[in-house]
């Protein structure tokens, strides 16, 4: 599989559907993450069109090797200065379903040589022909947790997380 760990049903959407008064102080409607995923997916494709975030093909060890370490700095995909035009139609290839799963990421161009090995280009989106819970089968790709959790408060409106 290439550049993700595998995919995990999230085994917290049950409690997401708990009553008025199991949700304690909390109120209001439930709103999931899935709920904007067309907000999130235009958010990849304005970061594509600014040449901020490329779709790589490196396996998950391949990405792991060129990560570096806590005290070597990581070295950049070859496929990280790919053309905007060849990233936007692969990122949409991946959005219709032409590709297996594992067989491209999209990545953010964040800094190789960041002391933090969770900001050396971090994996966006990835390839899951996997129902979906809340969409079914609209979607074959999915964001990452750390991109679409601030995409999503952002929307809701939300300033502070307790994540």
């Amino acid at each position: 599989q290439r550049g993700c760990p595998p995919f995990d049903v999230d085994d917290s959407v049950d409690a997401v559907e708990l009553s008025e008064e199991d949700r304690g102080p909390w109120y209001g409607p439930v709103r999931k993450t899935s709920d904007y995923f067309s907000l999130i997916y235009d958010a990849a494709i304005h970061l594509i069109e600014r040449g901020e975030a490329f779709v790589d093909e490196l396996t998950a060890e391949e990405m792991r090797e060129y990560r570096g370490t806590l005290t070597e700095v990581g070295k950049e995909s070859p496929w990280r200065n790919r053309n905007i035009e060849e990233n936007l139609e692969l990122f949409r290839g991946m959005r219709n379903g032409d590709y297996p799963e594992g067989r491209y990421v999209l990545r953010a161009k964040i800094d190789m040589s960041s002391p933090n090995l969770n900001m050396r280009d971090p994996v966006i989106y990835r390839i899951k022909h996997e129902s979906h819970q809340a969409t079914g089968d609209e979607w074959c790709i999915y964001p990452m947790y750390d991109f679409s959790h601030p995409i999503a408060d952002a929307a809701e409106g939300v300033t502070h997380s307790l994540c």
